[in-house]
């Protein structure tokens, strides 16, 4: 058992479990006890979930099974829940939660089961939300160009953004706060039922649209995961933290893909068996694509297990931030030191500039450089990344750690697995203006108050675009053949839709309709070369990233084409020679 000793008035956390490590079962089930030193080891949670403590809270009563119950009247949590305690409440509303209704036209949720197919108890098992529900996930099936239900083999799943994941007392401030709906089934401030159904968009949506025209994932059965685990989807472990009363958190990221996919292939609702699947694209969006970075692979494997034949792809929206190793491209010769792999282009993100270099620092945002430094800090010991991904146990890319070690910081970095580990096809859409992320710190910065400047955001993300497609193939750690390599790069063409136009939107392209099916860059093609440059391009077509996803998506992985669809970059043929140029939809072609 692991046990946490609490003295009178403290706040502590006992470890979150390791997939590998004791139960929560063994973490909360035992008795408490007395130590030694007089204080009272901490083996069982007062309250067992976050909803419990919110509702004891409100009541003015405890969670546990004792003499207080709810009010027996004008309750506002649930009928169910009259003359219960809070945590027999939340009891009841995960073993028998309220019923979902059918509607047509919708993604209709269902419910996750708790335990795994054939199971009808697993207390060291079971799947909650942060707060102790029970998840959902919403499924709309694959329909003809006549919008009539097909039978089909390809999948399409979506997880959208997590608002950041939470650990320890930040949980228990996020769900009293404004991230109870990514935390829960029912959010305490919206206590009638979960949503049933919703609206599909963008990626999710099948049309038809007003022209008549039909989504090409139309003919995808398209999955959206509820986001209620508060952990970028990667995680399996839970933790009690105390703040007066001691409460269960839970983090079943990992878990709730494992159960998804399962239930998946023994559902019984009409849809195919996912054991059959053939294409299968996961989409994850903001912190939910920082998730599939980190487990991309594993995910991919997980399917493979169950559908040998499946070709498995991830599609990341809005999560192509600046990353430690671009930084040596931006800082000035006085602070070299840098070494690099390819002189034409200088230091660039595979040089393994993992660190701050002679004291170099970030560019001003406020005029004062004296706390602008940065470095790895936040990814080793000490360091907020580090702590967060340690503290919630989250499932990391296993070629990363083979190469470089077990806690070795690169592996707590996304971006760097994202660039040098990732063997699964990925497509990649950001916009070097995203809203959402241009003023705000890189996790790098040691100032955490930093905000770096919009142009200094263009840029390094406009760099990283650059180096990956100039030097993935040859220069990433996971390359072929290459003397670090435990696998092989991906075969499969990268495929980037990148554009720089800003605005309202510009963070959530997947499921924002505008931005979806909007033609949001042109295509150039070269038709006069001196040598390997292009000297007369000519427009081509101009794409919206539907198009560009889907056709990347059904790319043979030996076709010439890249879809590196990202604004002011080239591709080229085999033989180096420039082939096409992007631009936005609204410019002209270069000169």
């Amino acid at each position: 058992m692991t046990a946490l000793a609490c003295a009178p008035g403290a706040t502590n956390v006992v470890p979150a479990v390791d997939n590998n490590d004791a139960s929560m079962s063994q973490v909360i089930g035992d008795a408490s006890m007395a130590a030694d030193d007089g204080t009272v080891e901490l083996a069982k949670a007062d309250c067992d979930g976050l909803l419990a403590r919110h509702i004891a809270s409100v009541e003015g009563i405890p969670c546990g099974d004792d003499a207080h119950t709810l009010l027996e009247s004008g309750h506002r949590w649930s009928t169910r829940c009259r003359g219960l305690t809070p945590n027999q409440c939340l009891a009841a509303l995960y073993d028998d939660p309220p019923e979902l209704t059918v509607r047509s036209g919708s993604l209709v949720a269902h419910y996750l089961p708790a335990c795994e197919a054939g199971q009808s108890a697993c207390p060291d098992e079971e799947l909650r939300c942060t707060d102790g529900t029970r998840p959902l996930y919403y499924v709309d099936k694959a329909v003809d160009p006549q919008g009539r239900d097909i039978d089909s083999n390809n999948w399409v799943f979506f997880l959208g953004g997590e608002g950041g994941a939470c650990y320890a007392e930040d949980c228990l401030t996020n769900y009293e706060t404004e991230r109870q709906s990514t935390m829960s089934t029912f959010p305490p401030d919206f206590p009638n039922s979960p949503v049933d159904h919703v609206s599909p968009e963008g990626l999710l949506r099948p049309g038809p649209f007003r022209d008549g025209s039909m989504n090409a994932f139309a003919g995808f059965n398209r999955v959206r995961i509820e986001k209620c685990t508060a952990d970028f989807g990667v995680s399996e472990s839970d933790e009690v933290v105390t703040s007066g009363d001691s409460v269960a958190v839970f983090h079943h990221g990992a878990r709730l893909w494992r159960r998804l996919f399962a239930s998946l292939a023994t559902s019984g609702d009409d849809l195919p068996d996912f054991s059959e699947a053939r294409t299968v694209l996961i989409a994850g969006h903001s912190e939910g694509a920082k998730g599939l970075m980190y487990h991309g692979d594993a995910l991919a494997e997980q399917i493979r297990d169950m559908s040998p034949e499946a070709q498995v792809r991830l599609a990341f929206d809005g999560h192509l931030v600046p990353m430690l190793e671009v930084e040596a491209a931006f800082q000035p010769s006085s602070c070299s030191g840098w070494s690099e792999n390819n002189s034409a282009l200088g230091p660039d993100i595979f040089d393994g500039h993992y660190g701050n270099e002679n004291g170099c620092l970030l560019p001003t945002d406020d005029g004062d450089t004296s706390d602008d430094g940065y470095g790895a800090d936040a990814y080793l010991p000490g360091g907020r990344v580090y702590e967060s991904a340690r503290g919630l146990s989250i499932e990391r890319d296993k070629s990363c750690r083979a190469v470089h070690g077990e806690d070795d910081p690169r592996c707590y970095d996304e971006l760097h697995i994202l660039m040098n580990h990732l063997s699964t096809p990925f497509f990649l859409r950001m916009d070097k203006r995203d809203t959402a992320w241009t003023g705000s710190p890189p996790s790098y910065a040691l100032n955490y108050s930093y905000a770096l400047p919009q142009a200094e955001f263009s840029a390094r993300v406009g760099r990283m675009v650059d180096d990956y497609l100039s030097h993935y193939h040859s220069l990433s750690e996971q390359r072929p053949g290459g003397p670090d390599a435990t696998g092989t790069a991906s075969e499969w063409n990268p495929g980037l839709f990148v554009t720089d136009v800003g605005g309202r939107g510009s963070h959530s392209a997947f499921t924002n309709e505008t931005w979806f099916f909007d033609r949001a860059l042109r295509k150039c093609g070269c038709t006069q070369w001196n040598g390997n440059q292009c000297t007369e391009w000519r427009s081509l077509l101009t794409y919206d990233l539907s198009e560009v996803l889907f056709a990347w998506l059904g790319e043979p992985a030996d076709a010439e084409t890249e879809w590196a669809a990202a604004t002011q970059t080239v591709t080229h043929d085999g033989a180096g020679r420039e082939l096409y140029s992007w631009v936005d939809a609204g410019e002209s072609c270069p000169p």
